[in-house]
């Protein structure tokens, strides 16, 4: 229980921390990491892929991505970055969840990683 700040740096670069894991079960956890994506629009080459990953789920998946934004169903996107175009947070709060409780909130943008805050 607490608040600490991380600094995450895109998981195919060297060094840095890769990913922050924030436990909320014995069986669950919500992941976030850097991503990038050569193709996109510069304001949205790099940011913050949330997801949550159960031991337990079936129906759902092990995996769930939480997008940042809806998925707009633009074909040529969604060929070209397997329906994740949508899932990269730039900025403010990526994360906050009253029933867990998990909060994981952007600080800033620094060179393409970013600074979070992760509070539980």
């Amino acid at each position: 229980t607490g608040s600490s700040e991380i600094l995450l740096t895109p998981i195919h670069e060297k060094g840095g921390k890769k990913a922050v894991v924030i436990p909320i079960s014995a069986t669950e956890a919500y992941v976030a990491e850097v991503r990038g994506g050569d193709g996109l629009p510069e304001a949205k080459k790099f940011g913050v892929l949330l997801y949550r990953v159960s031991l337990t789920a079936r129906r759902e998946g092990f995996l769930r991505v939480i997008a940042a934004a809806p998925d707009d169903l633009d074909p040529t996107l969604e060929r070209r970055f397997v329906a994740l175009y949508n899932a990269l947070y730039t900025g403010g709060v990526v994360l906050d969840d009253e029933a867990t409780p998990a909060r994981i909130e952007i600080i800033e943008r620094v060179g393409k990683g970013f600074r979070l805050r992760v509070t539980r």
